[in-house]
């Protein structure tokens, strides 16, 4: 099994990649994966979430790699805390259809959101509370199936016409949320396992989920999502040295 670590930034935060990026190469390298950082310029539709950029960069990866079984993408405002942890372990965990291996997470959001399988989704201005697929780290089989839904999950017209899911801070995390609760068919298709494994946080007073683990010594990943770049900054550049401190001993 030939597995890639991968990650893609832009300018925006071309100083997380500073911190995280080796990061990832010495996991890569210590589990004999291969670490793919892609430098694609791709262009997103004006007003769209750059998270979608996830999705472009992993569609990029299975046309160009068919030599590669799994991807595993990783935020660049995540690090690797636990190189004992193994890939191959998690993806055991999936069966023969399931081709997404991800974690859940939950936040309250200003909208409600129904009618999911529609041509067009409904939204009431009222607060909802909502679990997402969280596509921060996760892992894709690469195969016919992961590409079809990538690419019709990228061009659902509803995420790029309808102003209140094309500005949505965690746009494609909307988009494969959409799908894994309105479309069984694609439900069943997706694995998801405890949130601890891709998503552990730093304490963080103005996060407001109750279902996000706080990281702790042995974690596989910490992340810190939906902060503003300076606080990344600082937490990334607060934990890099205790990850380098364990996965050099």
């Amino acid at each position: 099994m030939k597995i890639a670590v991968l990650q893609k930034y832009n300018s925006k935060v071309e100083s997380l990649a500073d911190i995280a990026t080796t990061n990832k190469l010495w996991y890569a390298e210590r589990n004999q994966y291969e670490f793919v950082n892609d430098t694609t310029d791709y262009i997103l539709e004006q007003g769209r979430s750059d998270t979608w950029l996830i999705e472009l960069s992993i569609l990029n990866v299975i046309k160009t790699r068919p030599d590669i079984d799994w991807i595993f993408w990783t935020d660049i405002d995540s690090l690797i805390m636990n190189y004992e942890v193994k890939l191959e372990d998690l993806i055991s965990q999936a069966s023969e259809e399931e081709n997404i291996i991800a974690c859940m997470w939950s936040f309250i959001q200003q909208y409600t959101y129904s009618d999911l399988s529609a041509p067009t989704i409904k939204i009431e201005n009222k607060p909802s509370q909502w679990f997402f697929l969280h596509t921060g780290n996760f892992l894709v089989r690469n195969c016919e199936w992961s590409y079809e839904f990538l690419s019709r999950l990228y061009n659902d017209q509803r995420f790029i016409i309808q102003p209140e899911l094309r500005n949505h801070i965690i746009g494609d995390e909307m988009g494969i949320t959409t799908y894994y609760l309105g479309y069984p068919e694609v439900r069943k298709h997706i694995k998801i396992l405890s949130n601890q494994i891709f998503l552990s946080i730093p304490v963080l007073g103005n996060f407001k989920s109750t279902t996000v683990k706080i990281f702790e010594k042995g974690d596989f990943i910490f992340h810190v999502p939906v902060q503003p770049l300076e606080v990344k900054e600082a937490q990334l550049s607060k934990y890099i040295p205790l990850c380098e401190k364990s996965c050099h001993a």
